[in-house]
């Protein structure tokens, strides 16, 4: 038979799969805004 215990348990929160998930989504944003600035560009290129 189980009894209830009085002890709170104490909520922790993994800081590892946070960690990566940042990083991920700024890898994202850095690579999105490249792609999507380039498009726009109008480079002269110089002719051979």
């Amino acid at each position: 038979m189980k009894f209830i215990s009085n002890e709170k348990k104490l909520f922790t929160i993994e800081i590892t799969p946070l960690i990566d998930i940042v990083f991920l989504l700024v890898i994202f944003f850095v690579v999105t805004s490249k792609v999507g600035d380039s498009q726009f560009l109008s480079l002269d290129l110089p002719k051979t």
